[in-house]
Parts: structure tokens; sequence; C-alpha cells
């Protein structure tokens, strides 16, 4: 299609328009009067009319230059910003906003397995906090169990279960957790009123609870996963975020007033559908989830 396209006449024909001079030019461009002369004289045999008037060493641009010289100085800017963008990394980064909590006890450590499968492509892993979002606008995927996307190009990645939590010693010394006063649950707090990531108000709602049972509240679930497992409480958390201190049996369920659930939905957005990195690391983080999952 611009195989035949004579690109650095093209160059020539702009520089010496803006100019008017073959000297200028060829410093602008980095080589000699005589150079672009050739250039210029090539590009008019092609079109088969002359495109400039010589008067001495001035040059005056005739009317069918001027009259393209805003098309030709806009294309020539395309294939620039063309090249430039070549010459970066952007097109081997993926730059992902994703909650921290997920980042920190699923994500980060189960990249190695993506990065074994796509050495050539750089994963920056943002966080929401702060207004990210609004923020940078080269986000390239949006993932989050804190909202329900607005728009039709969300996509579910997983159906995560929440269960209660806690750490055997925290269990061995409150028992009847249900009926002691001094029994305490892990809050993690909802970013606004219709926030569906699972707290303990919607678990009440559905299963009773004991009002009387004290409560610290964290701002993150990994903060407050944590605290279950120094033994500070009860949590309601992801299995999928807890599976590894599960299987370590660094928390367990408390009882069986407990062995229920509550489920939420985790999404991920794409923020450029055309984007091929971004739908590649969402079809290995939906295997690698799924996988998870049986």
């Amino acid at each position: 299609m611009f195989r035949n396209t004579p690109l650095n006449a093209l160059r020539a024909l702009e520089s010496c328009a803006r100019y008017c001079s073959l000297t200028r030019a060829g410093e602008e461009l980095g080589v000699t009067p005589s150079a672009i002369r050739y250039q210029i004289r090539q590009l008019e045999y092609l079109v088969g009319k002359p495109l400039f008037r010589r008067n001495g060493p001035k040059l005056e641009v005739l009317p069918i230059v001027t009259a393209i010289m805003d098309q030709m100085q806009t294309s020539l800017k395309g294939l620039n910003d063309v090249h430039k963008a070549l010459q970066t990394p952007q097109f081997n980064t993926l730059n992902i906003c994703v909650d921290i909590s997920f980042s920190i006890l699923w994500l980060t450590p189960n990249l190695p397995d993506f990065k074994k499968s796509y050495p050539e492509l750089d994963v920056n892993l943002l966080s929401p906090i702060g207004g990210i979002r609004q923020t940078i606008d080269d986000i390239d995927i949006e993932i989050s169990a804190h909202f329900t996307p607005e728009n039709s190009t969300a996509y579910i990645l997983t159906d995560e279960i929440f269960t209660p939590l806690c750490s055997p010693s925290y269990l061995t010394n409150h028992a009847k957790l249900g009926d002691i006063e001094n029994g305490r649950l892990l809050d993690i707090e909802p970013l606004n009123d219709n926030d569906p990531y699972p707290n303990w108000d919607q678990w009440g709602t559905q299963f009773k609870l004991d009002k009387n049972l004290q409560r610290n509240s964290y701002s993150l679930a990994v903060l407050a996963i944590q605290a279950a497992v120094n033994g500070e409480g009860v949590v309601l958390a992801s299995e999928l975020l807890t599976r590894d201190l599960i299987a370590l049996k660094s928390l367990i369920c408390p009882s069986e007033m407990f062995e229920k659930s509550l489920r939420c939905n985790r999404y991920a957005k794409i923020r450029n559908p055309n984007n091929q990195n971004a739908q590649l690391f969402l079809s290995w983080l939906s295997a690698k989830l799924e996988s998870e999952r049986n």
C-alpha cells in the first residue's frame, strides 16, 4: 500500500515549504541542499508538475503545495508519533490497577507463572488508593471486588466464597464465640453504601449474629486477615485469598455456627478492548483462577 510512497521526498517538501530554502531544509533534515533538491525533483517527476518556483537561492511555494500543507504536516507528525511509540516499551507493558489485598495475597505470588509463559511482557501492579483510577490514563486493566462495573466491558473473573476464619489459638481461648461477650469480629470497611464486598453486617442480616460481639475495622482485607492470623478475632475473608493460610492451618473455621458463606464476584475491566496484551493477561488469569476452583 505504501511501497511507492516517497516519504523522504515528502519530508523534504514539507521542510522546504516552511523555510522556502533548500539550505535550511537540509540543515533540519541532516542532509545537503543537493540531496534536498534531488528529492524535490524526484517528487515533481512523480506528480508531473512543478511544486516550487526558483527565484535565485529562494524558493516560492506554489499553490498546489500550500493547499496540502496542513494535511501533509498532520500525516508526517502521525508517522513520527508511530516511530516514537515503537521505540518505547509501552507496548510490552501492562499497567494493572488492582486491590492491594488481592495483589499481595494472590496475584503477586502467581505472577511468576505468567512471566514464564510471557517473559517479554512487563506487568506493573498499581494501587487504587488515592484515586489512581482517575489520575492514571494508561491503565490497561482494572481488577476489583469492591465495585459493580457500570459498563458492558466488565468481565467476571471469579465467584469468591467468603467464610469466617480465625487462628487456632483464638479458637482455643474463645470456644463459644457466639455466646461470650469478649468475642471480636474483624471487619473490612466498605468503600461506599453500595459496596458489594462481604462484611459482618451482611452476614448478620442473612444468618443472624450476636450484636454484642466487639468489632475492629480495617481499611484493607489483608490487614484484617493478618489480624486474624495474629489471634485478634474472626475475619470474614475470601477463601481465594486465604487458601495458603488455611492449608497451613494458620486460619480455621471457628465453629459450626459460622459454617456458612457469602459470595462476591471479582471483576476485571479492560480500558481498551483492542489491547491484545490485556486480553492475553486476562485469559491467563481466568485459567489460573479456574484451575484453583477445580
